[in-house]
């Protein structure tokens, strides 16, 4: 042991500390490449995956004034209650760093400098777990290479920078098999804290682990006894309840969470290089490159544990030995393996679904990447494995096996690190960094509006996980509503409320339709509700509905503000295709999709949009279907054709109505009727008992007729 002699012994320092700090820097450099460090360097974090959340959540967060919880981060997801939690963006840094944004640089991002961290703290902790079986520093080293250049940690770059922090992982794993001679509570609740202002599922596995560590201290190695393991319970609890409320985890009502048994590992998992290897062949291949967690071992580690199966007598000496002492740990990584099998059990490319209830599966997808959870018994086997090598062979013996599965490990997975070091060092172009929105209207928006605004499509009100992560609109506006200090609600979140952002999606299209729109608000509107917005911009001669840039933009009261931008048409109704025997017309607002002999209206507001081209024509005439019937009788309505001198309607029987309405002189001028109808008591056939169909069906339109 290196140690500055003369000096008294609390001022000594082991020089073999620096060892496992050193492997994780350079690791990194290999790896990653320094100039991710640099915190004017955003580039590498524009790809436009997990990454370019994370980024875009610290950015938002950055420009809003502090709000209580200190989590909160109501720009982006307007009127979601996000907070920074939701898109990962490492709370413990973004929140101190929030504090003095003023004073940092206008580009300044973080998440270079945490990876570097992950990656000494996992060498760190690596040398720690080993020094507990030996004190070589040979061995130490090469295990320690071993730990880092893993795929359950290397995969995770550069998206998931957060979930990088496996080195919480091990430091749980080297205090549960740490000989303490008191119970660690301290240290504990930091893990505990700290995991849980990093990332959920990071905090997940470390509470279990914790609760396994406290069960085998009271019950197993007597160091604690019951009365201070429930005070020290209530304490951690206590401390994990407040930091989530102040990290802004009770934010949403609802983490919509979905996803358990898909999310998994499969049973041979450990033995499928999934495109991470350059000698090992793929054993089966993966429906879909984000659905399984990679769990490789790599060509080092499967030699490394070759070697330490080669003599069973010891092998079922050292686990006799290590499950005495550690039982409650041995049964939650069990436990935890079960969990990120799921049941829906694959092994290779088949899969064996074993049902369970629903509510468990719902209860079970917060936690919904269960796969993840496989991760501490990945490294605690590492461990054995490393342990049993050192105690079977010689040390010369143990350092040839060592040291040639540390080479074999990084030669083999370099076909993946390679390509982590390329994404991280390029200069690109990186997708986003460059954003399509040339038009000179961008600039003068958003000096005039506050917050972007996406409408869906009523037909894709509540898109699904992967979808959201496919469009491109959270990326483009994102970055857009970032750069310019605007709210959003183009974002993509790793957890959000479904239930708020339904509502919130219906709203935003009932104010398209109704034209009730916010004046702060830019609205990019679906290509299925143009009709809509088109119709709605027909009666506010100051609002603006173009096509911009490949979008269609709505802006409430444009042109109260400029008298430029000449160059930008409106967009009028698209007349319907699919009625040759009709007169042309376009249906706007709460209409649901055709069929073959018409369209159901599915809402409370409709309207008919009938271009004027003859002179001579004196009235419109509109064919209708009415939903009744023996339950519901009547359909009761308001029409108007000038928006304001309604006219009321009831309609009983189910065909054959029709609606005769003149035509004025203002509808030749304007050369085209827009005829409103509001629909005052539609129905759902579901909620009526006759089927499943949830459409609130009032009036169905057949034929228009221009005479």
């Amino acid at each position: 042991m290196l140690k500055l002699s003369g000096l008294p012994h609390h001022w000594r320092f082991d020089f073999r500390n620096i060892i496992p700090i050193l492997i994780g820097i350079a690791c990194f450099g290999v790896v990653c490449g320094f100039s991710v460090l640099n915190p004017w360097n955003e580039q590498w974090l524009l790809g436009g995956g997990d990454a370019t959340m994370h980024y875009f959540g610290w950015l938002f967060y950055r420009n809003s004034t502090w709000s209580w919880p200190l989590g909160v981060n109501l720009d982006y997801g307007t009127n979601l209650n996000n907070s920074i939690v939701y898109s990962d963006s490492i709370p413990l840094f973004a929140i101190p760093l929030k504090a003095i944004s003023p004073f940092l640089p206008e580009t300044f991002q973080y998440f270079g400098i945490w990876i570097l961290i992950c990656f000494v703290l996992q060498s760190w902790f690596s040398w720690q777990l080993v020094n507990l079986f030996s004190k070589d520093v040979l061995t130490c080293s090469f295990c320690t290479g071993l730990f880092v250049f893993s795929v359950p940690l290397l995969s995770l770059f550069p998206e998931n920078p957060a979930l990088g922090s496996l080195f919480l992982i091990l430091a749980s794993l080297y205090l549960s098999l740490k000989e303490n001679k008191t119970y660690p509570a301290l240290s504990w609740l930091v893990l505990l804290l700290a995991s849980l202002l990093i990332h959920f599922y990071i905090f997940a596995i470390v509470g279990a682990l914790w609760l396994s560590n406290l069960f085998d201290s009271v019950f197993i190695k007597r160091i604690i006894s019951h009365a201070q393991a429930f005070l020290t319970m209530l304490i951690s609890t206590a401390s994990v309840i407040v930091t989530s409320y102040l990290a802004g985890y009770f934010t949403i009502s609802s983490i919509g969470a979905f996803g358990y048994g898909v999310f998994k590992i499969n049973l041979l998992g450990l033995l499928n290089p999934a495109g991470w290897s350059i000698f090992v062949k793929t054993i089966y291949v993966k429906p879909h490159w984000w659905i399984e967690e990679p769990i490789y071992l790599g060509l080092g580690g499967i030699t490394a544990v070759l070697f330490a199966l080669g003599k069973g007598a010891k092998l079922r000496t050292s686990f006799k030995s290590i499950i005495s002492k550690n039982l409650f740990l041995v049964v939650m990584l069990s436990l935890l393996s079960i969990f990120a099998i799921s049941n829906n059990i694959a092994i290779g490319s088949r899969e064996f679904l074993f049902p369970i209830p629903d509510k468990w599966i719902s209860i079970a997808s917060i936690l919904r990447s269960s796969g993840r959870f496989f991760i501490p018994t990945f490294y605690a086997l590492l461990l054995l494995v490393c342990y049993l090598v050192s105690k079977q062979f010689s040390r010369k013996g143990a350092l040839l096996i060592l040291a040639s599965c540390l080479v074999l490990q990084v030669t083999d997975l370099s076909i993946g690190w390679l390509d982590v070091r390329q994404r991280m060092t390029s200069n690109g172009p990186f997708p986003y960094s460059k954003l399509p929105l040339e038009n000179p209207f961008w600039n003068r928006a958003a000096k005039q509006y506050k917050n972007i605004i996406v409408v869906s499509s009523r037909f894709n009100l509540q898109p699904d996980f992967m979808s959201r992560f496919l469009s491109n609109e959270w990326r483009v506006f994102g970055r857009f509503a970032s750069t310019n200090h605007m709210g959003t609600n183009a974002v993509y979140l790793a957890r959000y409320d479904e239930p708020k952002s339904l509502e919130l999606n219906r709203e935003y299209l009932n104010k398209l339709n109704t034209g009730d729109l916010t004046a702060e608000n830019l609205y990019i509107v679906a290509p299925e509700e143009i009709n809509t917005a088109a119709c709605t911009s027909l009666r506010s001669p100051s609002d603006l509905f173009a096509k911009i840039d490949a979008y269609y933009v709505y802006a409430p009261g444009y042109f109260k503000n400029t008298d430029s931008l000449s160059q930008l048409d409106q967009i009028k109704p698209m007349l319907s295709k699919d009625t040759p025997v009709s007169a042309p017309f376009a249906l706007c607002g709460a209409w649901s999709k055709s069929e073959n002999w018409g369209t159901w209206s599915d809402g409370t507001l409709v309207k008919i949009y009938v271009p004027i081209t003859n002179p001579n024509a004196k009235v419109i005439t509109f064919s209708l279907q009415a939903f009744v019937n023996g339950m519901h009788p009547e359909q009761k309505m308001e029409f108007t054709t000038d928006g304001q001198n309604f006219k009321s309607l009831t309609l009983s029987q189910f065909s054959r109505n029709q609606i005769d309405v003149p035509v004025t002189a203002a509808m030749r001028a304007d050369g085209y009727a827009l005829v409103e109808f509001k629909l005052l008591n539609p129905v759902s056939p579901k909620s009526l008992g006759l089927g499943d169909d949830s459409r609130e069906l009032g009036i169905g339109l057949t034929k228009v007729d221009v005479r």
